[in-house]
């Protein structure tokens, strides 16, 4: 019968002699802490971009800054007006994936007057090479539809 640490020492021998190897526990990740201002949206900001091999998650956070109460969402994935991210060097983009704290359209999120509403958009991974980056709500622009912008958002 195999002790505990006969099981511990036997483990510790097949990765040294490299016939095994643990998983890491999580991929290796870039944090990239700001305030970052959407260009036409006083209240929406970039707070965090994470990039690790797995995926590019984008968090941010709208505050309404109106006297009314406002509603938000965004397109689905694969949806013409949602979010995509692209390198600066404009050659690069990846569409999104799936987004966390948001509604997808056409059901909306209310939002309160001064109340803020933080959200994750993630996209495939990207690495530092695309910096700075742009993120855009939508392919086409549609009169009377309002489009999410950021341009230039440093990566450092």
């Amino acid at each position: 019968m195999l002790r505990f640490s006969h099981i511990v020492a036997l483990l510790a021998v097949l990765v040294v002699a490299g016939c095994c190897k643990l998983p890491s526990t999580a991929p290796t990740e870039k944090v990239y802490n700001m305030n970052f201002p959407a260009d036409n949206m006083p209240g929406l900001r970039i707070t965090q971009v994470v990039v690790n091999s797995k995926e590019t998650r984008v968090k941010l956070r709208f505050q309404n800054t109106s006297t009314q109460a406002t509603t938000i969402s965004t397109a689905p994935p694969g949806h013409m007006d949602t979010f995509f991210i692209e390198a600066a060097d404009q050659t690069r983009r990846h569409g999104l994936v799936r987004a966390t704290g948001i509604s997808y359209g056409p059901v909306r999120d209310r939002v309160a007057p001064g109340a803020t509403q933080e959200f994750t958009l993630y996209f495939p991974p990207i690495d530092a090479s695309w910096s700075p980056i742009d993120l855009h709500e939508g392919e086409l622009v549609k009169k009377g539809v309002n489009y999410w912008v950021f341009t230039d958002v440093p990566l450092r």
